[in-house]
């Protein structure tokens, strides 16, 4: 990303994920904010993680992957969407 990642007010990756868009932006690029930095105070900052984003149905998505991992869990088949 260069130097002009701590610049930005805004990071939005719109890509799919893939082999050539996997470490787009790596860790050191996403380092957590320090915790004496001033943004975490401020009224017109939100700190979110990637999963910040809300869709309709989406709450019924993740209980069905949950599900889903669940089932496969108690059968000792691989989980889906393992990190």
């Amino acid at each position: 990303m260069g130097s002009g990642l701590p610049r930005a007010d805004w990071l939005v990756l719109a890509c799919p994920l893939s082999e050539r868009t996997r470490h787009l932006v790596d860790a050191v690029a996403l380092a957590p904010l320090p915790a004496a930095s001033p943004l975490w105070a401020l009224p017109n900052v939100i700190v979110t993680p990637h999963t910040a984003g809300h869709s309709n149905g989406n709450e019924t998505r993740v209980a069905a992957i949950f599900l889903d991992n669940l089932r496969r869990w108690t059968q000792g088949q691989p989980l889906l969407n393992r990190v």
